[in-house]
């Protein structure tokens, strides 16, 4: 049962079921079963899944671009600036050194020859050869020693900017190894005769003892003793002998099989395997640069944003309105163009409001945000004109006593209103006015700007004042003050039975939507739901777009 008004006799707002959505009434289901102050299941914190990496990646992929640009373009820059460097190398046989010639390769390790011969011992030689006094370090700076596969040869491969000293370093290795085996094995085989002489003159010392001793024997019994022991010595003295070992006039270690020759052609500057190396690390720091940009981006990234740091449903995504900032007044899509995308978002708006107004008494409605310039005003114009159209009677009230700004949506002036009633200068009927072209509208202005708006907020008066706004309309949308900068909206939590919190996709940071949510619930507020203002589907991250279904209305001609 309902009266004229559209009011129902048991104080609910009467409601047409044709314009709730599925997702508006599932919202406000959901808020049925779960209290205020408890954080609905599909706004927990989830785990970051494969989706929400693409989603960053796409989100921030001129970011990622950016920097693999930059890495590509100093690949590019680096190749090109590189100085023209030349190769030259030679091959060496290693041969198997020791007192027998016909030793196999396999006495000795190719890989340790290879270490020696890139050694500072092997530079030194090569620096003999080319009578120089370089250290022996920096020679090796261009030089790389390898062993051919299933070979017993060694190539020397020396790098410089100089074809000709490229050339003359590869031979000069080349044959500094040979000199460093030669003295080596010369070495080995000096040490080996240094050890024989050693014992053959001992040797021939006891020989010595010996002789003397077979001198002075008197006896043949004596003698016969000392001559066997000379044989023996003499004996022993003769191997010992015969294992010394002459030098040889040539020490085979290995030759030359082929020397370097002058390099015609700098090597070419690998472009190719730069570019590919440079685009791996770019698109991996750009990527990692991302994230951590996501990371710290303290924005709202869409809807479910909101609904996760808000722990209220998203009734309306209002979209961004374009040239915006260059329009010289206040803008009202609902009303200048109803057939826009946002007008089409304040009237889902309106639908949500209107639900939850069916489910309980929902009468007065502050409209507020976390900071200034987030869209609260806005929207509390254009929901209420949304709602006039829709045939409920509203009123608009301006309780925004610092910084008032819903008369200009109206063109109205602000000489008188809501502080004019709260003085006792003039009456509630007096003071409302209907702005021109809006049926069942009605503005309440601020009125003159007063030095204590939080006192006359939540004085007796206000209450009063708002218990006859309610009394005359079927809602009362009221324009209040940032949470966050003044306490003047907190003031009137307890006169309101809902609170709608409006939040900007650009700007507004999910630090600030939950400290308001949390000043909110310490004074029990009722938020209703929250609208997520000036909304950019192109910046936006992980929120599907679907198109505006546009109309037109069709010219006929009654015949």
């Amino acid at each position: 049962m309902t009266d004229r008004s559209g009011q129902r006799k048991d104080g609910r707002a009467h409601l047409d079921r044709s314009q709730v959505t599925d997702n508006t009434m599932q919202a406000f289901n959901d808020e049925q079963r779960f209290p205020p102050n408890f954080m609905h299941p599909a706004t927990q914190e989830q785990p970051f899944g494969l989706r929400d990496y693409l989603v960053v990646i796409w989100a921030r992929k001129w970011t990622i671009a950016l920097v693999t640009v930059i890495a590509l373009g100093s690949a590019f820059f680096y190749t090109s600036r590189q100085i023209p460097t030349y190769q030259s190398s030679s091959t060496v046989r290693v041969l198997a050194t020791g007192p027998d010639s016909s030793e196999s390769s396999d006495s000795f390790n190719m890989l340790t020859e290879r270490e020696l011969a890139a050694s500072a011992l092997v530079a030194e030689f090569a620096a003999k050869r080319l009578d120089e006094d370089a250290a022996p370090e920096v020679l090796l700076g261009g030089l790389v020693v390898e062993v051919l596969p299933e070979t017993e040869i060694l190539r020397f491969t020396y790098s410089s900017t100089d074809p000709a000293l490229s050339q003359e370093l590869a031979n000069a290795f080349a044959s500094g190894y040979l000199d460093f085996r030669r003295a080596q094995a010369i070495d080995e085989l000096l040490a080996t005769n240094e050890a024989i002489q050693q014992q053959v003159d001992e040797v021939e010392a006891d020989l010595e003892k010996v002789s003397e001793r077979l001198a002075s024997a008197q006896s043949v019994g004596q003698q016969a003793t000392l001559e066997a022991e000379r044989d023996a010595i003499s004996a022993r003295l003769s191997v010992l002998q015969s294992q010394l070992i002459s030098a040889p006039s040539e020490i085979r270690v290995g030759q030359v099989v082929q020397r370097a020759i002058p390099p015609t052609d700098p090597l070419g500057k690998d472009y190719v395997r730069n570019i590919i190396l440079a685009l791996m690390v770019g698109l991996g720091l750009g990527a990692g640069l991302a994230f951590v940009i996501e990371r710290l981006d303290d924005r709202l990234k869409g809807r479910a944003d909101l609904e996760r740091h808000s722990t209220a449903p998203v009734l309306a995504v209002v979209p961004k309105i374009g040239g915006m900032k260059k329009r010289g007044s206040p803008f009202l899509p609902t009303l200048e163009e109803p057939n826009s995308a946002p007008a089409e978002a304040y009237r889902t708006l309106r639908t949500g409001i209107l639900f939850a107004a069916s489910q309980r008494p929902l009468r007065a409605i502050m409209v507020t945000s976390a900071e200034a310039g987030e869209g609260k005003t806005t929207t509390t114009a254009n929901l209420g004109i949304a709602m006039a159209r829709a045939g409920k009677k509203v009123i608009v009230l301006s309780a925004d006593l610092r910084r008032p700004r819903i008369q200009e949506y109206f063109s109205l002036s602000n000489g008188y209103g809501l502080t004019n009633v709260l003085a006792g200068e003039k009456g509630v009927a007096e003071a409302l006015r209907r702005p021109k072209g809006l049926m069942n509208l009605k503005v309440l202005a601020s009125g003159p700007i007063p030095g204590n708006p939080g006192e006359l907020l939540s004085s007796t008066a206000m209450t009063k004042a708002l218990d006859e706004l309610k009394s005359q309309a079927d809602f009362v949308l009221i324009d209040a003050t940032p949470i966050l900068s003044v306490s003047d909206a907190l003031a009137m939590v307890g006169l309101v039975d809902g609170v709608l919190l409006v939040a900007d996709a650009q700007k507004t940071s999910r630090a600030a939507v939950e400290q308001t949510r949390h000043q909110l619930h310490q004074v029990h507020a009722n938020i209703i739901g929250s609208v997520l203002n000036n909304f950019d589907p192109k910046k936006a991250s992980g929120h599907y777009s679907a198109p505006y279904y546009r109309y037109e209305a069709e010219d006929r001609t009654v015949q």
